[in-house]
């Protein structure tokens, strides 16, 4: 009897220091998360000049990830799918935040040759290289005002121009930003022709977009053919998952069926990139 006390004091105890052991690892783990990931996260956003609370984000990610899994388990009730679908929402926040920060490096790539323009012209009436920026910050619009106002700001807290022009690659990096860098550093080193070479850069730049939407305008119906060829396939797929069901269903409950799925979606995404490599036609000038 007192053995068998024993055994179970000595089970509560384990099973307690376990529980607290698994507390204290939880909580260092959040902890660690919050300095780390939560911080970053946070900056990335801050960056895009998104401030909205990394946290509410995670909740309503998670709470559309709920939705979203039940639904999927409602209709198709595997777990293969069930998983497949968890992996695909893992993915999707990374890709959305790369999606908007390429979309905010084209929209201020393309505000670059009116940045060109507007120097050079400020600079023909007299004006120096800063009153052009702060007319642009004042009359600008989108991420080539809150570019301009980070520089500025770093201007005023005692940073040299070079080192304010190489923070500002380093936000947005691109080849037409690199030319005026180096267009405006040879201008204030050498105090040559600066409004010349910048007005130059400008209309090198306008003419490279120009050239782009053109190429781009040729080009689309070769991208939306690619985009209807590999939606088709998942289109027929989902509408045979109502009319053959059980057919369908041996790709989801077999071994062989996951491998034929597995090789559509490779193929699917190769066909995809091949097709966007070869229409992803870029200009330079």
């Amino acid at each position: 009897m007192w053995l068998a006390v024993g055994m179970l004091v000595c089970i509560a105890l384990s099973v307690a220091f376990l529980s607290l052991a698994l507390v204290r690892i939880g909580r260092a783990w959040l902890a660690y998360a919050e300095a780390h990931y939560e911080t970053k996260m946070q900056d990335n956003l801050t960056a895009l000049f998104l401030f909205v609370p990394v946290r509410q984000l995670i909740v309503c990610w998670c709470i559309i990830a709920s939705v979203c899994l039940s639904l999927v388990a409602w209709i198709v009730g595997s777990g293969v799918v069930i998983g497949g679908t968890l992996l695909l929402l893992s993915v999707v926040p990374p890709l959305i935040y790369k999606y908007l920060q390429r979309r905010r490096q084209r929209t201020f790539a393309e505000q670059l040759p009116d940045l060109c323009m507007t120097l050079a012209n400020t600079m023909r009436a007299g004006g120096s290289l800063h009153s052009g920026l702060q007319f642009l910050r004042t009359y600008g619009t989108g991420p080539l005002v809150q570019e301009i106002g980070i520089f500025n700001r770093q201007l005023r807290l005692g940073h040299s121009l070079s080192e304010a022009l190489a923070s500002l690659y380093q936000r947005m990096p691109s080849e037409a930003l690199e030319r005026i860098v180096m267009g405006i550093e040879i201008g204030q080193e050498s105090g040559g022709q600066q409004a010349q070479l910048l007005d130059q850069i400008g209309r090198a730049l306008r003419l490279q977009a120009q050239l782009q939407r053109r190429v781009k305008s040729l080009s689309s119906q070769g991208r939306m053919q690619g985009r209807v060829m590999t939606g088709l396939p998942l289109f027929i797929g989902t509408m045979l998952w109502f009319i053959e069901r059980p057919a369908m269903e041996r790709l989801f409950n077999e071994a062989l069926g996951w491998g034929l799925a597995a090789l559509m979606v490779i193929l699917l995404a190769l066909g995809h990139w091949f097709i966007h490599r070869v229409t992803a036609v870029e200009v330079r000038v």
